[in-house]
């Protein structure tokens, strides 16, 4: 039998349930973000200041914030900066920025 998957699709999600308070949710999951990504900041402070043992415990406990695997999946996304210090300062500055994009 032939069936128009387009429209299968499109009744499909028109039928779906809405959840309730869905911006209550997305306010509370974009708080969250910023959270993770102040930690994730001061981490990055520690790393850029090269703190020794400070810095790679820093690391460590970095990659494992949410805002840090939605964000900034790959450090190849800074992929011209050869030296780690650099590196490290630009990924610093990049999180600012996303951290003014979520306060703004």
């Amino acid at each position: 039998e032939e069936r128009d998957l387009k429209s299968l699709v499109h009744q499909a999600i028109s039928s779906a349930p809405v959840p309730q308070d869905l911006g209550g949710r997305f306010l509370e999951k974009l708080k969250e973000l910023e959270e993770s990504l102040d930690r994730l900041l001061k981490h990055l402070e520690l790393i850029v200041r090269g703190t020794p043992g400070l810095s790679a415990l820093a690391e460590i406990e970095m990659q494992e914030e949410e805002a840090y695997r939605l964000l900034f999946p790959k450090l190849s996304l800074i992929p011209d900066i050869k030296d780690e210090k650099n590196r490290w300062t630009a990924l610093q500055r990049l999180a600012e920025d996303w951290k003014r994009v979520l306060t703004s």
